[in-house]
């Protein structure tokens, strides 16, 4: 009976968990150096099962990526990843929010208002070239009601970098971004200082999930290993 329950609880676990995921893409797409207009197809995610909004509960973006030998810095603040709107003209470059390398090559969160004047390093050291990385985002609200944003990033299974509950911009709060762009700020973008060049960037999964489904899948993950252990 106890491996039926736990066989029940983990399916259930596994379909919430699947109904909520908002992104879960692998595959792999290698910067163009395209943008704007330009932009490549494939350089677009469409966010499923509504919108992002820190004002509306706690999101995690996870991004993998590697650096190619052919990035050299400085070369303006190229984003990894950008959390944006599918299309408001030119506007959109201010509403998003985006994890880019700064002139001196480190990992920074930027966009309208997460630090106009000085955009917050989240490595104290350039990232380097041939490494794999994987790169986590956390945005919500604080007790205080302001849009926060966490991130961790890691090379190779270790930690090399990380800010804590950095407070957005108060227009954050209200955000509704329904596209994840890979290799540039946005989908309008004019600024190709904003872009990886061709061949820089190759990420390789991108996953987006409210905070409950991650809680569900570590759920799932626990009954897993309980029932693994019963029927042992």
């Amino acid at each position: 009976m106890r491996k039926l329950f736990l066989a029940a609880a983990a399916a259930a676990c596994l379909m919430g968990a699947a109904q909520a995921v908002m992104v879960d893409w692998r595959g792999s797409y290698t910067s163009t150096g395209t943008y704007g207009d330009n932009l490549a197809d494939a350089a677009k995610i469409e966010i499923q099962n509504g919108t992002v909004s820190p004002g509306s509960g706690w999101y995690v973006l996870t991004v993998a990526f590697t650096l190619d030998a052919s990035y050299a810095k400085p070369g303006g603040w190229p984003a990894i990843v950008s959390l944006t709107h599918s299309g408001q003209g030119e506007g959109n470059y201010n509403g998003n929010l985006r994890l880019s390398l700064n002139d001196a090559g480190k990992l920074s969160l930027n966009g309208d208002g997460a630090a106009a004047v000085n955009p917050p390093t989240v490595t104290d050291s350039a990232l380097e070239t041939g490494k794999s990385y994987t790169v986590s985002l956390a945005i919500g609200q604080n007790a205080e009601g302001q849009a926060v944003a966490s991130v961790t990033i890691y090379s190779e299974g270790t930690l090399v970098g990380s800010l804590t509950d950095h407070v957005l911009a108060a227009s954050y709060a209200d955000a509704a971004w329904d596209t994840i762009v890979l290799g540039s700020a946005s989908v309008t973008d004019s600024n190709g200082n904003r872009t990886f060049g061709e061949g820089q960037l190759t990420v390789t999964q991108v996953t987006l999930l409210p905070e409950p489904t991650a809680l569900a899948l570590l759920a799932l993950g626990v009954a897993g290993i309980a029932l693994r252990r019963r029927v042992a």
